[in-house]
């Protein structure tokens, strides 16, 4: 077995991170979904879960976040949608029948290497980070 050199291993740990931040949001995410909407809540249909991003990407230029689920509070508990940075959820515009819609750009700016930020996902939200 070749010896690990030090970039092999800062890859392999940096992998490693980012599988149990995923790990972790999915999680989050999924609790947050299941007790946003037991009945009997008595949450304001408006509380976020506050969800802090490091990044350590060694990323020189600017990085973007996308919060993209499905509000599980709907009606029909199936809306796609994203998150904007105050943490409201807004469903995906509708297009006419048989048209294409042009989907907005839902980036939200993220932290410069080595900084963090708070975002908030929404009571009910089923989705992922990007």
């Amino acid at each position: 077995m070749p010896p690990i050199t030090c970039a092999s291993h800062r890859t392999l740990h940096t992998h490693r991170r980012r599988r149990r931040c995923t790990a972790l949001l999915i999680t989050m995410l999924t609790l947050l979904a299941v007790t946003g909407v037991a009945p009997g809540n008595a949450r304001a249909a408006t509380a976020t879960l506050p969800v802090t991003i490091r990044n350590t990407t060694d990323a020189e230029g600017p990085v973007y976040l996308y919060i993209l689920g499905v509000d599980l509070t709907s009606a029909d508990r199936d809306t796609l949608g994203y998150v904007d940075a105050a943490g409201s959820f807004h469903a995906w515009p509708q297009a006419a029948a048989g048209a294409p819609q042009a989907a907005p750009n839902v980036a939200l700016p993220g932290p410069s290497d080595q900084a963090s930020t708070t975002v908030g996902i929404p009571q009910g939200l089923s989705g992922r980070i990007y």
